[in-house]
């Protein structure tokens, strides 16, 4: 990066951040006339430039999902929401400019994410859990693997991790990995039963950790495909983050028993609540055909959750149909790598496509090196997939 650059990258960067701050702790006044940034951004990068139009796209695209993190940040006290801004801004754009140097300085496309699926083993048998595939007897990840892992990818410019399983609270000192990586942001796939009073005082504290509770859309779905009590369990953490309030979001598989309901935009609304703004869908693959959802299903759900995406009270993700849509990169792994927990990586936890174990070869090895172990032409990144895009 010559000088230049990084000097008017530094700039930006101050000025996102500021301007960020002053919008999610400022009044309808100043909000409405959040166009100023723009004109002094167009000072220092040209309005024709990819940069801008992009920053200027994104805000006018997303403007249902900027008004719902308003709502949140106003129960957050000044000094959290300034470092949540912060770390989403580590995320979203001091990640982006040093993945695109990083890429083009070793000829290979950096990915945005990494799935951490740190164990195998879980304290539930939900039905329908692709993670079932994993060999539970070859876990090989310890704290010292983990803490590497993140280093090395950290400097190829990924700041961005969705810690799954199994239940990744089961990993010994979890926490600990967050801490000692404040500038990353860390997802956190659990099914609430290992919550506790300390863990809900740890990631009060912090300010790079989402928690993302496994659920469905009722208390008859959740039991159907988790188990007794597990619903209980789901909806005291719930109160646990709303009184604390700490950011939290919600996953859901969607299969052919809950897509009709979740399609209800009552029902879907509720899964949001003030300290809750983000709902990821996952469409169900896996060995059960009849829970899987039909082309025509699955292309009725991808047009009601996109044309109603502006209207919903939060932030909807729909995979695998927006990593597609959005990224275009599905088939391609470029926009996310799944690690599992024997060291395997993989395009995503759905693909069995191994381009090399990261416990043996270095990260930026494997990614230059999959285009030739991956199939470049495919357009989505397995047979079942295919079907849900």
């Amino acid at each position: 990066m010559t000088p230049f650059f990084r000097y008017r990258a530094k700039i930006t960067e101050k000025l996102l951040l500021l301007s960020l701050f002053i919008y999610f702790s400022s009044g309808k006044i100043i909000r409405k006339n959040y166009g100023y940034i723009f004109n002094i951004i167009s000072k220092i990068y040209p309005t024709t430039s990819r940069f801008y139009a992009l920053l200027k796209s994104s805000v006018s695209e997303y403007a249902n999902w900027v008004q719902s993190l308003n709502q949140m940040a106003n129960y957050l006290s000044f000094g959290k929401r300034y470092r949540y801004i912060n770390s989403f801004l580590n995320v979203f754009y001091r990640s982006k400019i040093q993945r695109l140097i990083m890429s083009s300085r070793y000829g290979c496309p950096i990915p945005m994410v990494i799935i951490l699926s740190l164990t195998s083993k879980c304290n539930l048998n939900c039905s329908g859990c692709y993670a079932k595939r994993f060999d539970t007897k070859r876990d090989v990840f310890d704290l010292e693997n983990i803490h590497k892992i993140i280093l090395r990818s950290s400097e190829l410019g990924i700041y961005n991790y969705l810690l799954a399983g199994g239940e990744p609270l089961l990993f010994n000192r979890l926490l600990d990995i967050t801490k000692n990586f404040p500038n990353q942001m860390f997802f956190l796939f659990t099914n609430s039963i290992l919550l506790d009073n300390n863990i809900f005082d740890e990631i009060g504290r912090a300010s790079n950790i989402i928690p993302v509770l496994s659920t469905d859309i009722s208390e008859l779905f959740v039991t159907k495909q988790r188990g007794d009590g597990v619903y209980v369990s789901i909806k005291n953490c719930e109160e646990q983050f709303i009184q604390r309030c700490i950011p939290y979001g919600k996953s859901v598989i969607v299969n052919s028993d809950n897509y009709k309901h979740i399609l209800d935009d009552s029902i879907r609304n509720s899964l949001f609540t003030k300290m809750c703004k983000a709902v990821v869908f996952l469409k169900y693959v896996g060995n059960d055909t009849m829970l899987m959802l039909s082309t025509e299903q699955s292309a009725e759900f991808n047009r009601v959750i996109s044309s109603n995406r502006s209207k919903d009270l939060g932030i909807v993700f729909n995979f695998p149909e927006d990593e597609y849509k959005y990224f275009n990169k599905c088939g391609k792994a470029e926009a996310l790598l799944h690690i599992a927990p024997d060291g395997t990586i993989e395009p995503c936890p759905f693909d069995k496509t191994t381009l090399g174990n990261i416990l043996e070869e270095d990260l930026l090895e494997i990614l230059q090196n999959r285009s030739r172990k991956y199939d470049q032409t495919r357009t989505v990144c397995c047979e079942e997939h295919s079907k849900l895009v």
